[in-house]
């Protein structure tokens, strides 16, 4: 078997098993599980692959289940927890009445629940910052039992304190993530001098994936018009700024690829660092590392090796984020549907020849998407939207030119202010264009969301699958026999 197969069937085995950990299959029953599943799924594989296979599946359950227990054990610690000691770990997040925390304890009046994380939610003074070492007074509540506490288990936090007493103590910041939430806060503050809130808010999401400028009314919006995607570091904001850093250290080293590569996806981590290891981003900046190391080394690029090594690095770091992170979901079922299905839908005989602005690709590719994460955003939120794809349409075009608009603005201001403030005006009537577009796509939309359970949702994704394998030219002859 190729070295590339192995990597692929063992990421997708262990991934798989942590799947199956998370969905509660003990581990004795998933290994028996997986033995009759693996040869169904993939004909012509010998025993002993099939055996490694169930071997690593095994494995990513077992992995789930030591996280899930040290998690569990955390969580009855907390329980009891009055007053403790901890270190901020990430800028608070704010809102015009107050700032949440998320704090590493450690030490507390139960010695258990030392090394456990929570969150602290305050008034907006005293001001926390990233590395504060604070003294907490007060109740810690557990995580509740709906999505929310679901989202809490894969952050790993434990609790929250409800407006507790707290005292600053001192500041002990990781001098490198100090600089990076510097930088992030400073170009927040460039462009709330540049634009006003909603504009600023918009291009802080597109930039930085960050919601916390939106007011929940427009959130609202972006969620029924199909169009919250765009507030997500997804692969179309890392591969331009993949491709603006590799164009200006092209520069700096001519025709020395090595160095360019090595600065690029330097440069490309601190930005993912500096955003808060969106899944997204991290997804999208994993594949293309893949791409520049396959270009550096003159080895060819397979992406379906690439998103099951992304989903492999991810799963290893924290193996809540496939059962409980639907940003994780929506990302790769996304990718996965752009990559396969984007080329059968371009098969149509009106998506053949080239639109302007490329309105026919977006068609595709946003089709290709919507049809990818369809039944999970029924399922979880029941505003499927039939007229998203217009709403796509219409924006996804000049999403590019306000990414890199945005940084170059950010940089012009540092640079000299009144620049920048020329050059914000254009900028702003691109934003104002996208805000119209969805707030009249909030309003004038079809909804389409029809009571559909696992069972319906998973016999949709084999018959997509089936339609991929079938018609997808991006499924080599390679690629559809595994060896």
């Amino acid at each position: 078997m190729r070295p590339e197969n192995v990597l692929f069937l063992s990421a997708c085995g262990f991934v798989g098993g942590v799947i199956s950990g998370g969905l509660g299959v003990p581990p004795l029953f998933a290994f028996f599980a997986s033995l009759l599943v693996i040869p169904a799924l993939i004909r012509r594989l010998r025993f002993a692959v099939i055996m490694g296979m169930a071997a690593v599946f095994i494995a990513g359950n077992l992995y789930y289940a030591l996280d899930d227990y040290a998690y569990r054990s955390a969580l009855r610690a907390v329980e009891h927890v009055t007053g403790f000691e901890g270190r901020l770990v990430d800028e608070p997040r704010r809102s015009l009445e107050a700032q949440t925390a998320k704090v590493d304890i450690r030490s507390a009046d139960v010695p258990e629940a030392a090394g456990s994380r929570v969150y602290v939610r305050t008034e907006l003074h005293p001001e926390l910052s990233y590395g504060d070492i604070v003294r907490v007074s007060g109740e810690i509540i557990p995580p509740p039992s709906d999505s929310y506490g679901n989202y809490m288990a894969k952050e790993h936090v434990h609790g929250t304190a409800f407006y507790p007493e707290i005292e600053v103590l001192g500041n002990e910041a990781n001098p490198l993530f100090k600089v990076l939430f510097g930088v992030r806060n400073h170009l927040q503050t460039i462009l709330a001098r540049l634009f006003n809130s909603q504009q600023a808010a918009f291009l802080s999401g597109i930039l930085l994936g960050d919601k916390d400028g939106f007011s929940p009314e427009f959130l609202e919006k972006l969620s029924v018009s199909g169009t919250m995607h765009l507030m997500a570091l997804s692969g179309l904001n890392m591969t331009i700024i993949v491709f603006a850093a590799l164009g200006v250290f092209s520069l700096i080293f001519w025709k020395r690829k090595r160095p360019q590569f090595i600065a690029t996806f330097s440069l490309v981590a601190l930005f993912v660092a500096m955003t808060g290891f969106q899944v997204s981003a991290v997804r999208a900046a994993l594949m293309a590392f893949l791409v520049g190391f396959a270009d550096m080394t003159h080895r060819l690029y397979s992406p379906h090796n690439a998103i099951a090594f992304a989903a492999l690095v991810i799963t290893a770091w924290n193996p809540k984020a496939p059962v409980f992170d639907l940003g994780f979901q929506l990302s790769f079922l996304a990718t996965l549907a752009i990559i396969y299905l984007t080329p059968v839908i371009k098969r149509l005989p009106f998506l053949k020849k080239d639109g302007v602005l490329g309105w026919r690709d977006v068609l595709a590719i946003t089709l290709a998407a919507q049809l990818g994460v369809a039944p999970l955003t029924i399922i979880n939120f029941g505003n499927f939207s039939l007229t998203a794809l217009l709403a796509n349409i219409g924006i996804l075009a000049v999403i590019p030119l306000l990414t890199v608009a945005g940084f170059l603005v950010a940089f012009a201001y540092m640079l000299f202010p009144p620049l920048a403030l020329l050059l914000s005006k254009p900028i702003a009537f691109l934003i104002d264009y996208v805000v119209l577009i969805v707030e009249t796509f909030a309003v004038v939309y079809l909804p389409f969301n029809p009571n559909i359970g696992f069972v319906a949702a998973t016999l949709y994704y084999a018959v997509l699958i089936w339609i991929c394998w079938r018609y997808s030219p991006a499924l080599t002859a390679h690629e559809k026999r595994p060896n």
